[in-house]
């Protein structure tokens, strides 16, 4: 089954120099660094800071209890740990002491004694003993609440291990054996009473780095009742025009499989007061007894990219990614699957992320390159169905421990993701890196939101809408259930790019009826295509997410219909804007007009400029598709300058476009070139907008 990934740590976190080398001692005077404490009504265990020590009395039998601190202490390097320990009651035969590199439950180092006079030590992964010493005897141990002094020392590739200053035990290759945590704490045991009188710790340690003004006075906003349950809220989504949100609850009643049922999608809908509807189940068919949850969200907010592959039936089929896709009365399809090539997870969670365009997917796992447990990964489209090998996004990003959750902005260079291997405040921290060239190799060093977006808690899942201005992530720090979904306000420094959503209709020019089309968007400057989009079959709405500084063209394709095609100049502008523009179809007829927008001219000129290629190919492209067709390319301008002027300069510049075509191929006898001057305006030419409208070359089918 495709499970959801998430961790929760004992560990808190602690502020010590930031300098490379340093030490530090706990001597219990107060609580400056956060460990954990209880108030007497806790039932399973009660810790305390009384007379300069740390007091960890377990009231019940159960395995263990662990409480850590997150030190960011660099165990790659030399390092010390040194403290003093007391039993105080207790069963006999059971293991306390130190928690070391700690990463979890599911992984950390363990050095302890026994009153048996044993000590044991071992690396905890998996909640499977891996290394372990199995509990040596030694006469350096005190008992009857006597103080023992234990000691953890790396030199080099060396571990060695003291009791009471008797080296008692050495491992060779200290790296292998090291967990990949920061936490520093202790452990006790089925009823034990423990006190500890100090903690030294010595060697280097990691620095913090965070965004440059990460405190904008902007804080982390629930999203409330209308999203938030007393369960867990995981893993949002949010639609690039910011309008929808898609998220999962695990365990909550009203999903498919009820209490029992790990994870649904759920949604809601932003109001005009910029607030959210009542969170709602999906339902069937993105939602069975398995766990489901979106990865991805469309521009047109028409299809899904979604975790698991599904049986025709809906039921659940294989691990993996699928698309979810809308029919023609607007409900969602049984998924398809989405096929990786040379896919490979040895690890158990998973976390994926899938570009605004579909064009790239980021995804959180652990294969055999990965530089720690789970590293980020890119794969990158073949077509709608189909992604290629996931390639390791480098040293950079991806560290000895986990990265997960990551989410690549609507500008695909901008990478948020969070982690438990680059310096945080706690447990997983949200970190942003930018991709500094096209080999998704090349990462600027990863930035710490700040404690604004991250506390000593989990903070993971960060996603924001093309515009950039809000950021939806997970926390479970003062939630109101398990773990809750928030919202905060981008500060410019952690923003991605700016982008533009250019939004419209595929309309047919003749009847003015919308169609269902493919939309190519292609650089003017290159006649290369940089985006694809299908617009929706019942109103022809379509949108697409342009990267700032090019000059782009754009038109719909549709069989026995003629594109005319638009133009946008984003090559100057640099904040994120929301652009309104319809796109025409002319259907293949006798006696129709197509404008041909991405013609350029020089201003009084009529030599074509190198922009204007995309128009000419794809009128050559027609003309050879239809061999017998004639054309009348004819000029217009608007009424600055005389007749005589206009009628020169209109007829210049379609004999340009005449000589092109030639060029190209086309025989003269097919081509009818006239200027028409200033005599057949579209628009008032009363206004700058009317005069624009008004100079255009424009050519209608004359036979075929």
């Amino acid at each position: 089954m495709f499970k959801f990934f998430i961790f929760y740590f004992l560990s808190f976190f602690t502020i010590f120099s930031q300098s490379l080398d340093s030490t530090f001692v706990e001597e219990f005077n107060d609580n400056i660094r956060n460990w954990t404490l209880d108030d007497k009504n806790n039932v399973d265990i009660f810790r305390e800071i009384k007379n300069g020590k740390y007091c960890i009395h377990q009231l019940k039998q159960s395995d263990f209890f662990i409480s850590t601190i997150d030190t960011k202490l660099d165990f790659t390097n030399d390092f010390s740990i040194e403290f003093k320990i007391k039993h105080i009651s207790g069963f006999e035969n059971f293991d306390f002491g130190l928690v070391w590199a700690h990463h979890g439950l599911d992984d950390y180092n363990f050095f302890g004694i026994n009153t048996n006079l044993r000590f044991s030590i071992y690396r905890n992964l998996e909640i499977k003993k891996a290394e372990k010493i199995s509990y040596p005897f030694s006469n350096q141990i005190l008992t009857g609440n006597q103080w023992n002094i234990l000691k953890i020392e790396r030199k080099n590739s060396v571990l060695n291990f003291y009791i009471n200053e008797k080296l008692v035990h050495t491992i060779l290759k200290a790296q292998k054996h090291i967990s990949s945590g920061f936490g520093i704490g202790f452990m006790t045991n089925n009823y034990k009473k423990i006190e500890i009188d100090y903690l030294k710790v010595k060697g280097k340690f990691k620095k913090l780095n965070i965004i440059i003004n990460p405190n904008n006075g902007h804080n982390l906003e629930n999203l409330t009742d209308k999203i938030n349950s007393e369960y867990h809220e995981l893993g949002p989504v949010i639609s690039p025009d910011g309008n929808k949100l898609y998220f999962f609850r695990k365990n909550h009643p009203q999903n498919m499989g009820g209490r029992n049922q790990t994870d649904d999608i759920w949604f809601s809908d932003r109001t005009l007061e910029n607030t959210w509807t009542k969170a709602k189940n999906v339902g069937f068919p993105l939602n069975n007894r398995e766990s489901n949850f979106v990865i991805s969200v469309s521009i047109d907010n028409n299809s899904l990219m979604i975790t698991n592959k599904y049986k025709s039936d809906g039921s659940f089929k294989d691990i993996g990614i699928s698309l979810a896709t809308k029919d023609s009365l607007g409900k969602w399809k049984v998924p398809e699957d989405v096929h990786i090539n040379d896919y490979l997870n040895l690890n158990k969670y998973v976390s994926s992320s899938v570009s605004a365009d579909k064009k790239y997917l980021i995804s959180s796992i652990e294969s055999n390159d990965s530089h720690g447990n789970m590293d980020l990964y890119v794969s990158y489209k073949i077509d709608d169905f189909h992604y290629s090998k996931p390639m390791n996004l480098g040293n950079v990003v991806n560290t000895f421990s986990n990265e997960i959750s990551p989410f690549l902005a609507a500008d695909n260079k901008t990478l948020y993701f969070s982690s438990y291997g680059h310096i945080g405040f706690g447990s997983a921290d949200v970190f942003v890196t930018r991709r500094l060239d096209e080999t998704w190799q090349n990462w600027s060093v990863p930035e710490n939101l700040g404690s604004e977006v991250n506390s000593n808690a989990w903070e993971a899942y960060f996603t924001l809408p093309a515009s950039g201005d809000y950021a939806y992530m997970v926390s479970n720090k003062s939630s109101l259930g398990l773990s809750d979904i928030y919202r905060i306000k981008m500060n410019e420094e952690a923003k991605p790019q700016a982008t533009f959503l250019v939004k419209g209709k595929v309309i047919n020019k003749k009847n003015l009826t919308p169609l269902a089309a493919k939309i190519s968007v292609f650089d003017l400057e290159t006649d290369s295509i940089v985006s694809e989009v299908i617009s929706d079959f019942n109103n022809g709405n379509f949108a697409i997410i342009l990267q700032k500084g090019k000059k782009y063209g754009f038109g719909a394709l549709k069989d026995n219909f003629y594109a005319i095609n638009e133009n946008l100049d984003l090559s100057t502008i640099s904040n994120y804007t929301e652009i309104e523009k319809n796109l025409y179809l002319v259907p293949i007829e006798i006696g129709q007009s197509v404008r041909m927008n991405n013609l350029f001219f020089a201003y009084d000129k009529s030599e074509l400029n190198s922009d204007s290629k995309s128009d000419i190919i794809k009128l050559v492209k027609l003309l050879y598709s239809y061999p017998k067709m004639i054309i009348e390319i004819g000029g217009h301008t608007d009424n600055v300058g005389s007749d005589a002027y206009n009628n020169s300069l209109s007829q210049a510049r379609v004999n340009a476009v005449k000589i092109k075509l030639m060029e190209l191929g086309i025989n003269s006898k097919r081509l009818i070139a006239k200027g028409f001057g200033k005599s057949k305006p579209m628009a008032s030419n009363a206004c700058e907008i009317g005069k624009a409208t008004n100079r255009r070359v424009e050519f209608t089918i004359i036979s075929f």
